[in-house]
């Protein structure tokens, strides 16, 4: 018997551009099978004997959602001075103040904000 879910009464996206959204969602062993009208993916549910999960409202986006962290970049901004909280000049040489205080070595101070 194969492994098939029907999620129903969701939010269920399908596309953003454009904005598509479906009553239901039919997968079939772990990838989706169908995306359309609840009545069809009930009468699917019934064929095949799937569990049918009601989401209550609640949202589905299925597929690959990518969350695209650069790594890189927050290494390097952890080794820059944030200046995003400060409001005047005076309260920015404070910060800076602080900032090399707290590191022994020299070079360069490379701010952010």
């Amino acid at each position: 018997m194969a492994d098939s879910k029907v999620l129903v009464n969701g939010r269920i996206y399908v596309s953003f551009k454009p904005l598509r959204t479906v009553e239901a969602l039919s997968t079939l062993n772990g990838r989706v099978a169908y995306v359309g009208k609840k009545s069809d993916a009930m009468a699917l549910a019934g064929t095949l004997g799937s569990e049918v999960v009601d989401l209550g409202g609640r949202t589905v986006i299925p597929g690959f959602v990518d969350s695209h962290v650069h790594l890189d970049g927050l290494g390097s901004a952890l080794e820059t001075l944030d200046l995003r909280g400060c409001g005047s000049i005076r309260q920015l040489k404070e910060e800076l103040r602080s900032y090399v205080g707290e590191r022994k070595e020299a070079g360069a101070v490379i701010g952010r904000g």
